[in-house]
């Protein structure tokens, strides 16, 4: 099959990367330095790589970076009848506009952590004056290059808050900081049909892992069963099927789940996570997903049983797979991760 891999990320380097592996697969991309075939197209340039993937006759398309995922991929494709791995904009806004994603939440009585949207520097600066710290400080779009951004202190939160309003971004957030475990899942929908793809815990945005063995059964029941279901069916509610890889992640807090985030495709720290052990081939999961055969040939996505975990490491993403947790974290350690760090999140994880 010829593929076009569209983004510039580590996500999309990493899957140009696996889906080449396949030597079925003939597989372009956007992205520079990896073992596809690189196209010299920006990203964010939809009628050229429309026309490239209609000149190249691409089978599948899959855009796979944050930042390329408000530009109208969809949209644009499918007046073309091309196949594309890519939500609609009206169903991506949960995603894609952080402040929508909340909203969303509390419209569809889905505890979420509490939260305030600024347009000004002056309004968030007076408002951290009397919060509670430490406080969560995102840009109310989605940056791959400014996520959200943890402060412990007021000094730390006014630089922040001046940064992010100093280089362009017109609205930010401002949320309370809930103390437990980081659980993210991300779904494969066509907008029925429900499979999932990837199961993490995550240490902030430094370390994460697909041993979700740290959240007990009944709190991912009842995600799964009951609050995925709330928001696939809400979306569908409004006219805004999603479709696509949908990524949720929830702050586990004692008995209490609160939802914190929507991710319109696999993290940059999860991506190796979902490659390293997923056993079928992602190019046929993401096709039958974009075509809507999910539920014709998947019952399951079955897994390699390996355990695997991904760390930010100097500006790097390292990553390890084994047969057990604990050698994947001592091959984590031999590429370099600071044990300490490693450490200090399986504390928190096994509380």
């Amino acid at each position: 099959m010829q593929i076009l891999i569209i983004g510039n990320s580590y996500t999309s380097k990493q899957l140009s990367n696996a889906m080449a592996d396949n030597k079925d697969n003939i597989v372009f991309t956007t992205a520079e330095g990896t073992s596809a075939n690189y196209i010299n197209i920006p990203a964010n340039n939809i009628e050229e790589i429309k026309d490239f993937a209609l000149a190249n006759e691409i089978g599948l398309s899959i855009v796979a970076d944050f930042s390329c995922f408000d530009k109208g991929y969809f949209e644009e494709f499918k007046n073309s009848n091309l196949t594309i791995l890519c939500p609609d904009l009206n169903s991506l806004k949960i995603c894609t506009v952080k402040s929508a994603g909340k909203k969303f939440a509390y419209k569809n009585k889905i505890l979420t952590n509490k939260f305030a949207v600024f347009e000004k520097t002056q309004q968030a600066l007076e408002y951290i004056n009397t919060a509670n710290f430490p406080v969560i400080i995102k840009p109310d779009r989605e940056n791959n290059l400014q996520p959200a951004y943890i402060a412990q202190t007021p000094i730390k939160a006014r630089k922040q808050i001046e940064t992010l309003f100093a280089t362009g971004n017109k609205k930010i957030l401002i949320e309370d900081f809930i103390a437990g475990v980081q659980y993210n899942i991300y779904i494969l929908t066509d907008g029925f049909n429900v499979l999932d793809l990837l199961e993490t815990v995550s240490y902030f945005d430094d370390i994460s892992t697909n041993k979700v063995s740290y959240i007990n059964e009944e709190k991912k029941l009842k995600i799964k069963n009951e609050i995925i279901h709330c928001i696939l069916n809400a979306l569908m509610e409004e006219g805004a099927e999603y479709s696509g890889v949908l990524g949720i992640s929830f702050v586990i807090n004692k008995d209490e789940i609160y939802l914190t985030d929507f991710k319109p495709f696999i993290d940059n720290l999860d991506v190796d996570n979902m490659i390293n052990t997923i056993k079928d081939g992602l190019d046929k999961i993401f096709f039958d997903c974009a075509t809507g055969a999910l539920a014709d040939n998947f019952k399951k996505i079955e897994t390699n049983n390996l355990y695997s975990i991904s760390a930010r490491n100097n500006g790097q993403i390292l990553s390890a797979a084994a047969k057990t947790f604990n050698r994947a974290v001592e091959l984590l350690i031999f590429e370099g991760k600071d044990e300490k760090e490693i450490i200090e999140a399986k504390k928190i994880w096994a509380n």
